[in-house]
C-alpha cells in the first residue's frame, strides 16, 4: 500500500473535494435518489481529470512493479453523473497507455456495467471488509454518513440487506 500526495490539484479547481472551505454536499441537499439532483451536487465535488490522473500515476506504479493493469472500482450509478466512471472511458484510457507505457498497462474494472447493491451482493460472496471499506468524500477519521458517497453505499448495504443478510460483516 503507497499513499501518493497530489497536492497540485488545488492549483487548478476549487471544488469541495479539494477546498476545505467549500462544503461538500451532505444529507437532504444531496436526495440521490433524483437525477436533477445529482447532477447538481456532482459540479460541486468534480475535480477535473482526477480519475485520468490517478488512473496515469497508477499505470506508472504498475509498469515500474511489473504489473499488466491497474484495477478500478467504476460502477454504473456514478457513471449516470461522472463521465470518468464509466467503460468508455477506460476504453479511452486502454488506448492512451498503449502510447504512455512500454509495457501497454491496461485498466481494468470488474464493476462498470453493476450498481452499488449489485456490487456489494458481490462483496458477500467474496466475504469482502466492508467494515474496511472507506466511501466518504472526507478525509476525517470517521466516515460522515452524509455525503453523497456515505449515502450510496449506505443504500446499497441497506439494499443487499433485503435480499441477503451480510455474514458476520461489521459494517
Amino acid at each position: 500500500h503507497r499513499v501518493v500526495e497530489l497536492p497540485f490539484f488545488k492549483e487548478f479547481t476549487k471544488t469541495s473535494l479539494v477546498n476545505r472551505e467549500v462544503e461538500v454536499p451532505l444529507g437532504v441537499d444531496c436526495n440521490i435518489s433524483d437525477y436533477k439532483t445529482s447532477m447538481k451536487t456532482a459540479k460541486l465535488v468534480w475535480v477535473p481529470n482526477r480519475n485520468g490522473i490517478f488512473i496515469n500515476v497508477a499505470a506508472g506504479f504498475a509498469e515500474g512493479l511489473g504489473a499488466s493493469c491497474v484495477i478500478v472500482g467504476f460502477n454504473a450509478e456514478e457513471g449516470t453523473t461522472f463521465p470518468d466512471n464509466t467503460q468508455e472511458f477506460l476504453t479511452s484510457l486502454d488506448q492512451s497507455l498503449t502510447y504512455s507505457t512500454a509495457t501497454q498497462i491496461k485498466v481494468k474494472s470488474y464493476t462498470t456495467k453493476k450498481n452499488k447493491t449489485e456490487i456489494v451482493h458481490r462483496g458477500t460472496e467474496l466475504n469482502a471488509p466492508f467494515n474496511l471499506m472507506w466511501p466518504c468524500y472526507d478525509s476525517a477519521s470517521e466516515k460522515c454518513g452524509q455525503c453523497e458517497s456515505c449515502l450510496r453505499f449506505q443504500r446499497a448495504l441497506d439494499d443487499a440487506l433485503k435480499f441477503r443478510p451480510l455474514r458476520d460483516l461489521e459494517i
